[in-house]
């Protein structure tokens, strides 16, 4: 994992916890993602593991950690800062020499800030806001003679962001500082009033220019709506929003559309960099009503550029339009994550000409088709699911952790199958952590240490709904890089729903489906068998899902070796028993304490004899490996 990237670097400069990731412009969005493309490169988002980006729900408030900072270099997301603690004064101005001197005006008035371009002339100029300060984000825009181009001066405060380093949507080039990237300290304090005094004289310098203002940066007063909870008319997330824009229905009359706008922007400011201008836009385009078309009278640059804080509608308003016309998504009803997924996979179909398990191709789509790769060949392929189950006591969990720390060593020791080099290994040890240590002991003494290329989790890890630790099991993946994770137990791992229903077990494999989605890893689940070993435990539902199913099965005498059968196999043989013999081993080098292991049988495994103490057996003879 690379410790001098962008994030590192703008966080060695003091701005770490207010970082952003930003997704790049021309990147692929993920199937469900709901970011419009020409949103790319100006909002923060995430890359799975696949390659794909969508939309950073929760960002908001986000404090950054050298953790999250790694993840986010590896990702090559561009490089955003929230202000609050920050103030960024955005130039908004194409006229060169108009962009000059309100920038000249902003260091006479407020200090020298830090410059950043994207599109010349355009610049941002970074201050600190003065101890105490809460600057909230103040807007001046105008228009200048022979020029119906709006111009603006807006003021990035509390809860807004600014894209620091990548590449400008654009102009397809780097953003650029053109006096260094600037220290966080060294930055110049301004106060709110400093602020106002500055935007009074943008005013009076586009009079004396001849402009035409078409916003003020202070807000109305007398309208009623400084009753009205601002914080309450954000959207909850800039994904929601981008999700229910497409359904948001326009066929009011010129009031309604009005009205509109307003909303947008309550609900988009400091969600998106933009205010959702963009979004509002689109919705304009799409309008039906009475009006439609404008006319002549509608002019939706100087209506977007009126509209001043605080608002009076915003996301409570939109979400009811957007449900009316039938939008259920970010509902947490009983079926919503269930027909949220089907309808995923119906536009997935409808694209790929994927249905379920069947892909309809071409001779030349098989030509050019990437060939399918493993991390076990032809075993554990990339980025699938496999579940690895047995009545109580046969072994599952010892199976699992020794198959776990030869992928972790590189070890082309798995029976037949083939281990080409060293991978990452995540283990999720919910059953607790005291037993687990033994293992590890024994295993470390037999087979040497695999480092830091396994890593294990010794606590409850809630993955079914609510998948309260999903994200952070998720981020903890990419920030190791894991390419498996094992989940030993599903029972541990389930959360408060029932492992019967099909409904509950088709939500916690939906969240496998997001880890593995989001991460790119193989996912491994240890699950029960009943008791009588005639089936797995609970819904069929994650057999159903799964690329490979084994079933673990204890041998009936002594003399028998236990079997790990393959059920079903994604595209590779089922059908085969593969032998293995749990034994006990000294691991204290004074016969006192023991810890239980496993051969894998295909003559020895690892190429060492290691003898129990007296009076154990030691089980590296016997059945080798059945078919």
């Amino acid at each position: 994992m690379s410790t001098g990237g962008a994030f590192s670097r703008w966080a060695a400069r003091g701005f770490g916890p207010a970082l952003l990731p930003i997704i790049p412009p021309n990147v692929a969005l993920t199937v469900s993602s709901k970011v419009p493309p020409s949103q790319r490169g100006k909002v923060p988002g995430l890359r799975t593991g696949r390659g794909e980006w969508h939309g950073y729900i929760g960002r908001h408030g986000k404090q950054a950690t050298s953790a999250d900072h790694a993840t986010w270099d590896a990702m090559g997301a561009g490089v955003g800062i929230q202000c609050g603690r920050w103030i960024a004064v955005d130039i908004d101005v194409l006229d060169e020499r108009t962009a000059a001197l309100l920038a000249a005006l902003a260091v006479e008035m407020l200090g020298s800030g830090a410059v950043r371009i994207g599109r010349a002339p355009k610049r941002v100029l970074l201050y600190a806001a003065a101890s105490g300060e809460a600057i909230a984000k103040r807007r001046f825009a105008f228009r200048l003679p022979g020029d119906d181009t709006p111009h603006a001066v807006e003021i990035l405060g509390e809860g807004q962001f600014f894209v620091c380093e990548g590449v400008h949507p654009g102009t397809g080039r780097p953003y650029a500082w053109p006096e260094g990237q600037p220290l966080a300290f060294d930055l110049v304090e301004v106060t709110a009033e400093q602020i106002d005094a500055y935007l009074a004289a943008v005013a009076v310098a586009v009079g004396e220019l001849g402009g035409e203002v078409v916003q003020r940066a202070t807000a109305a007063v007398g309208t009623g709506r400084h009753e009205v909870d601002q914080a309450g008319l954000r959207a909850p997330s800039a994904e929601l929003l981008l999700e229910a824009a497409p359904h948001v229905p326009n066929t009011g009359g010129y009031d309604d559309w009005i009205a509109g706008i307003a909303a947008w922007k309550g609900a988009a400011t400091g969600l998106l960099e933009d205010d959702g201008e963009t979004l509002a836009r689109e919705w304009t385009e799409r309008w039906t009503g009475e009006g439609a078309g404008g006319g002549g009278h509608i002019d939706f640059d100087d209506k977007w550029a009126r509209v001043l804080p605080p608002f009076a509608a915003g996301w409570p308003q939109l979400e009811r339009m957007a449900r009316a016309a039938g939008w259920y998504g970010g509902v947490q009803a009983e079926f919503a994550p269930i027909v949220a997924q089907m309808r995923e996979q119906a536009e997935a179909a409808a694209r790929t000409g994927r249905f379920g398990r069947l892909q309809l191709r071409t001779a030349a789509d098989a030509a050019d088709a990437p060939p399918r790769r493993y991390i076990v060949k032809p075993l554990l392929g990339e980025g699938e699911l496999s579940v690895w189950w047995g009545a109580p006591k046969t072994g599952k969990s010892f199976l699992a952790l020794r198959i776990a720390w030869c992928i972790a060593l590189g070890r082309d020791d798995l029976w037949d199958f083939r281990v080409k080099r060293p991978r990452r290994v995540l283990y999720v040890a919910a059953e607790g952590e005291s037993g687990f240590r033994g293992r590890i002991g024994a295993l470390t003494r037999e087979l040497g240490s695999p480092g830091d290329r396994l890593r294990y989790l010794a606590q409850p890890v809630t993955i079914g709904p609510p998948g309260e630790d999903l994200q952070d099991l998720t981020t903890a993946a990419l920030a190791m890089g894991a390419e498996l994770i094992v989940v030993d137990t599903l029972a541990r791992t389930f959360g408060a729903g029932d492992e019967n229903t099909a409904q509950d077990m088709g939500r916690f494999v939906a969240n496998l489906d997001r880890l593995r989605a989001e991460t790119g890893a193989h996912v491994l689940v240890i699950h029960h068998g009943r008791k009588d070993g005639g089936d797995l435990r609970g819904s069929g539902a994650l057999a159903g899902a799964a690329d490979l199913v084994v079933k673990v099965e204890k041998g009936t005498t002594r003399a028998e070796p236990s079997t790990a059968t393959i059920e079903a196999a994604k595209d590779d043989a089922d059908g085969r028993a593969l032998a293995f013999r749990l034994r006990s081993i000294d691991r204290s080098g004074g016969g006192r304490r023991r810890q239980r292991d496993l051969d894998l049988h295909r003559g020895t495994f690892g190429g060492a004899s290691v003898r129990d103490n007296e009076g154990s057996e030691d089980c590296r003879g016997g059945a080798g490996r059945s078919r």
